[in-house]
């Protein structure tokens, strides 16, 4: 089964998943050729291994608290804080 992702003018709901969170997934939201937007799903205690892609990278934290570990520091955000 293909993933489904948003088309132009489709309505995608990004509100805080809240009791559901424990059950979510990453899920993939739009991708283009020039374009991806992912829900990440980082659980409580979770650890991303360093990684790096092309292009710029922009981070929307949703809900909860997160360390952003980058090459020169670490960074917390909150809920509703994007860098």
């Amino acid at each position: 089964m293909a993933i489904h992702h948003a088309r132009a003018e489709e309505i995608v709901d990004l509100r805080p998943l809240g009791q559901d969170l424990k059950y979510a997934k990453t899920s993939a939201i739009v991708k283009s050729t020039i374009f991806e937007a992912i829900r990440l799903i980082v659980h409580a205690g979770a650890n991303i291994p360093p990684h790096q892609v092309s292009g710029t990278v922009m981070l929307h934290c949703l809900e909860g608290r997160i360390i952003l570990g980058l090459v020169e520091r670490e960074l917390e955000m909150s809920a509703g804080q994007w860098v």
